[in-house]
């Protein structure tokens, strides 16, 4: 299996924030790291060396989904998630 396409979280959990979360994806999947997107309800204007998207909580749906649409190809039919030469 490979690297998600994406990944969504939020910056402030239990176990391991949002910025380790990164500094974890990038140390194990180095250049093929998939682009990272931020909830958090915090303030986060100062997010430091973060590069991709933070989204501040509550967000409109829109927003979130536009940011997904711009990272993702679009899935059309059910069949398009499965492993390619299966049907």
């Amino acid at each position: 299996m490979g690297a998600p396409a994406l990944v969504i979280s939020d910056l402030t959990m239990r176990e391991m924030g949002g910025r380790e979360l990164l500094t974890s994806t990038r140390d194990l999947l180095g250049t093929s790291t998939p682009p990272f997107i931020f909830l958090t309800g915090v303030d986060a204007s100062n997010r430091g060396d973060i590069a991709e998207q933070v989204l501040t909580k509550p967000s409109e749906m829109d927003e979130l989904l536009g940011l997904v649409g711009h990272h993702c190809r679009p899935v059309t039919r059910p069949t398009d998630l499965l492993p390619s030469g299966r049907a």
